[in-house]
């Protein structure tokens, strides 16, 4: 049976054996379980970086793929913002400026990473967290 898959910028049509043996080329695929003849879905599967091609032809593509965005966005603002504070808080100890570092860039990067930064990691740890082993 052939299964066609989307990668990042080309499609790939490739022969897989059913059963999980070695095709004629060498390459060991895992068994796997077709759904309407397009795509192969392997059984705990889980990518370690990128997004999974399966969500390409999901019908909650848009709403996967907009979250996903906007966390990313989240957490790269969040990392300027930051990067903005410390180079202000550079500027007032080059100047002598010490009210200001005191009063203005240390209260702005607590209250910062205080709710920005929390949220930041907890997104990220939702991201590193294998779902799946937490059920065993």
């Amino acid at each position: 049976m052939t299964a066609e898959y989307r990668d990042a910028h080309t499609w790939v049509t490739a022969a897989y054996d059913m059963s999980g043996d070695k095709p004629e080329t060498g390459y060991s695929q895992p068994p796997c379980t077709f759904k309407d003849d397009t795509l192969c879905v392997i059984k705990d599967c889980v990518y370690k970086f990128g997004v999974d091609p399966i969500w390409y032809s999901s019908k909650e593509e848009i709403t996967y793929l907009n979250s996903f965005k906007m966390k990313t966005s989240v957490i790269f603002g969040v990392w300027q913002m930051s990067m903005g504070t410390f180079i202000k808080g550079l500027n007032a100890v080059y100047n002598g400026h010490w009210v200001e570092l005191i009063f203005v860039v240390f209260t702005q990067m607590t209250l910062l990473m205080a709710l920005f930064g929390l949220m930041d990691t907890m997104i990220i740890v939702k991201w590193l967290t294998d779902w799946d082993a937490q059920g065993e």
